[in-house]
Formats: structure tokens, sequence, C-alpha cells
């Protein structure tokens, strides 16, 4: 999933880099200080192994000359490293030093933000109630040292763990105060991912045009920063929103021009989640064929980015879709038989022949010719029709005119409970 907050740090995480220490370097420092710019540069350009090599060989320096200051900025700097390259916990390791550093050193900015990313790790490794205490604390720091752009990311990260602990009173207080600020700095970045994160709740409290209109506003601040990312990803939530608002016609629209960013990445995954989204609104339209070409473009995607669980659950949805379309075909072909019984039984409840003789006045025990050269007898009761023979023991066959078809049950609309279910879409994640 996009994490949508590293488009944001850099301008605005400026100050939790090594630029913090103060001071005129020792002679030793300054081939620390090449390293942690080259790791910086490195860090920027997504090569984390080369950032968290530059840094670990400036933490060694720092440490010979007694550089704690030094030392700990670094630590928290190879925290956030490592938590972009998914190592957790040495992520956890350097930020947990790094906050006993500075602690000991009574350095409440780096206190900030060695708090702030601790909380981050956890969430990430779904430690909401711990990433919830660490977030809290760094919030109060923020506050005391009146930094408003640091309280506003802890409160938005704040408000991304409450929102998994499920606790969505402090996260949407959290979010709102984090909105609130964003807007104030006339940070449109800010303000966007967190109108996505406010929309997340909204969502999932069911106040579904609240949660459209907060997608939309996302979007439009994308668009004007020229976010393709962000841009794409509102795309993909709002036609989740309007799926479950019945607006089907918006949803595929929305959805289809989300995935054309998608495309353009050969992001596999996101264009797997948004293929099987427009799945489900096929087969919720009853759009059968649809339905099966598209599952079966998503089971493909997802088989590329070797996501078994979902390979698993699409072709389970496979399965039920062919089901449909088998019983609309029989059910076609039951209709087209019985057409043809009402039609051989009007013909032949025909009584007379326009090319047969002309009628005679009838009367009792008269008797009056057909064009078949057969007679009728007036005021004596028609015989019915010969009805349908069914057979007892060749399993729901009829048996009409010497072809035999299956007797269809009539249609009936079931609800799929695997994934193209009415179930949560991919709501588990949040922007960070």
């Amino acid at each position: 999933m996009r994490d949508s907050n590293h488009r944001n740090e850099g301008a605005s995480e400026a100050a939790d880099w090594y630029e913090q220490s103060n001071g005129s370097a020792p002679r030793p420092r300054v081939g620390a200080r090449k390293l942690v710019d080259q790791s910086k540069e490195a860090y920027k350009k997504g090569q984390y192994r080369e950032a968290a090599d530059c840094l670990n060989a400036s933490i060694g320096i720092f440490r010979e000359t007694g550089d704690i200051s030094s030392v700990a900025w670094c630590l928290n700097n190879l925290g956030k490293i490592h938590y972009r390259s998914k190592d957790l916990a040495a992520a956890r390791a350097c930020l947990e030093e790094s906050v006993t550093l500075f602690n000991g050193l009574q350095d409440s900015t780096g206190l900030c933000w060695a708090l702030y990313n601790l909380g981050r790790v956890a969430n990430k490794g779904h430690k909401h109630d711990e990433a919830i205490t660490h977030l809290e604390q760094s919030v109060d720091h923020f506050r005391a040292g009146t930094d408003r752009a640091g309280t506003a990311y802890a409160l938005n990260a704040l408000g991304k763990a409450a929102y998994r602990r499920r606790k969505l009173d402090i996260a949407e207080q959290a979010l709102t105060e984090s909105l609130q600020i964003f807007q104030e700095l006339d940070d449109l970045a800010g303000t966007a991912w967190t109108l996505e994160n406010l929309a997340k709740i909204a969502y999932r409290n069911r106040t579904l045009p609240e949660a459209r209109d907060l997608y939309a506003a996302a979007l439009a601040n994308y668009r004007t920063l020229g976010e393709p990312d962000g841009v794409a990803w509102c795309l993909l939530s709002l036609g989740k929103v309007e799926y479950r608002e019945k607006r089907y016609v918006d949803a595929i629209k929305h959805v289809e021009e989300g995935l054309e960013h998608y495309r353009s990445k050969s992001d596999y995954y996101m264009l797997a989640c948004g293929t099987e989204h427009l799945a489900r609104i096929a087969y919720t339209m009853r759009e059968y064929v649809k339905a099966e070409k598209l599952i079966c473009e998503g089971i493909d995607l997802f088989e590329r980015v070797h996501e078994r669980t979902s390979v698993r659950d699409l072709k389970a949805a496979l399965a039920e879709v062919r089901s449909h379309l088998e019983r609309e075909r029989l059910a076609q072909a039951q209709h087209a038989v019985a057409d043809r019984i009402r039609q051989q039984s009007a013909a032949s409840l025909q009584p007379y022949d326009s090319a047969g003789p002309p009628l005679q006045q009838a009367g009792p025990g008269r008797t009056i010719p057909n064009s078949q050269g057969t007679t009728m007898t007036p005021n004596a009761t028609p015989l019915p029709p010969a009805p349908l023979s069914e057979t007892s023991n060749a399993g729901f066959l009829l048996d009409i005119g010497g072809m035999e078809i299956p007797k269809v049950a009539p249609f009936v609309w079931t609800t799929h409970t695997g994934p193209l279910s009415d179930a949560e879409f991919d709501d588990d994640s949040i922007p960070a």
C-alpha cells in the first residue's frame, strides 16, 4: 500500500535530520558530517542500504569522539531508514537508544522526533497501544516546544494508531486538530493526507456522504500539488465509497481513472486491488460475463505479486460467478422451451382453419366439420391439452417432444460471502 507520509517528509521533517547538531565540529567529525550528508541524499533517492551504511559509519566516528548528541540524531535517522526498508526490529532498537540518549541530554526537540518515529514503528508492527502511548508523549513534547508542524505530524500519526486500534473517537479528535493546524500553516500535502484519514473514519462509521466529500477534498489538493500517487489513491477510495452508495457508474469511472496511473507505473498490486473492485461492481450489477473477465485479470495480477490469499479468494469468487453464468444459461434454455410449448398449445387449440368450410348454425346434436375433416359436437366440453410428462426418476427432467432438458429452479439472487461480498474493500489500510 502507498505510504503517503514519505511524500511529505523531506521538507517538513528536515529538522529531525542530523542538522540539529550545533556548535563547531572538531577535526575528526568532518568525515562523519560528509557521511551524514551522503546518507541523507541516498535516503531521498530511496537507496536505503547505502543510507544506512553511511550513517553506521558516522555513528562510529561520533562515538569515538564522545559526541553523544550527534549519535542520538544519527540513531533517530537510522531508525527512519530501517522503517522505510521494513526492518522494524532494527528500527525499534535504534529509536529506543535514541530516546534514551535524548532523555539523558534533556534534548526536548530530539525527543519529540524520536518518540514520533518510535510510535510509527510500533504502529507498523501492530502494537497499537504502545504506538498510542509514544505518540501522545510526542504530541505533548511538541506542544511544549511550540512546534506547530511537528504537533500536526504527531497528531496525524496518533490518529492513525487510534484508528487501527478501533478507538475512532480518539482518532477523529486527533486528526481534526491535525487538519486545523495544517490548514493554518497552508500545508496542502499535510491537509490532503489528513483529509484522507478522516475520510477513512467516516467510511468506517458508515457516514458515506461525509466520506465522499472528504475524499473529494483530498483529491482536489493532490491535483493542485500535482501528486499522482495521491490522486490515484483518492480515486480508488472514492470508487469504494460510491459503490457502497450504489452509485455504480460513478464508482466505475473513478476506479478506472485511478487504474490508469497504476498501469503507467506497472504497480501490479494496486492494479489487482482496483481490478478486483471493478469485478465486485460488475458482480453486484449482475454483469457476470464482465465480472468473470475482471476476476481472471485480478488473479493474474495477484499471482505476479505472490498474493496467494487474494488469488485463492478470487478463485472462489470466480467459481461462484461461473455458477451464476451456468444458471443463467439453463434458465434461458428453459424459457426458450416454455415459449415453444406455449406456441404449440396455442396452435392445438385453434378449432377451425381459415380455409375451411363456412360455419353453420350449430344446434344440439348437430356436428360441424373443421379443417382437419373431423367433426365436433356443440355444447360438448373440449378435452384439455395433454399434460407435460415429468419423469420421476431422471433427476428433474422435462420430456418435451422427445427432447430432455434440465428443469431449472427460478433464478434466486444470492450474496457472496467471499471477496466479492459487500464486506470491507481493503479497509484496514490507512495512509500514514
